[in-house]
């Protein structure tokens, strides 16, 4: 996988996987935890992806 882009407080992050020709948001949905906890991965849509994501 291929990070992308971040948003602008750094706490998530859009990837590619190439192979699966899909797009994947890593997010730490438990950002109270020392480190942010777990992450959390979830697909997104291209759309979804270039609208919430600065991308160049």
């Amino acid at each position: 996988m291929k990070l992308i882009a971040n948003d602008q407080n750094g706490w998530e992050q859009l990837y590619y996987d190439e192979a699966a020709e899909a797009y994947f948001e890593k997010t730490y949905p438990d950002g109270e935890m020392q480190g942010g906890g777990e992450p959390y991965w979830r697909p997104i849509s291209k759309e979804e992806a270039f609208t919430k994501y600065v991308i160049e």
